[in-house]
């Protein structure tokens, strides 16, 4: 069964670099990657960014708090 794993980040993209270096370290690997960015100012999401390799990234144009930003 392939799972989804949804994550919210708000300028905190080091926390969730380890969560994705983490989870790539799975051997179980059958699952895809959701980060949800909830505004987070231009430098934390262009770390995320740079740093996210594989993974889909999707950017709130505001702060749409846990809930919301989880059910983007």
């Amino acid at each position: 069964m392939r799972l989804s794993i949804i994550t919210i980040n708000f300028n905190n993209a080091g926390r969730t670099l380890k969560l994705l270096e983490s989870l790539n370290s799975q051997t179980d690997k059958d699952f895809d990657i959701i980060i949800v960015d909830n505004a987070s100012d231009e430098f934390d999401f262009n770390d995320l960014r740079l740093g996210l390799g594989s993974g889909k990234l999707v950017r709130n144009e505001k702060n749409l708090g846990f809930s919301g930003g989880t059910n983007v």
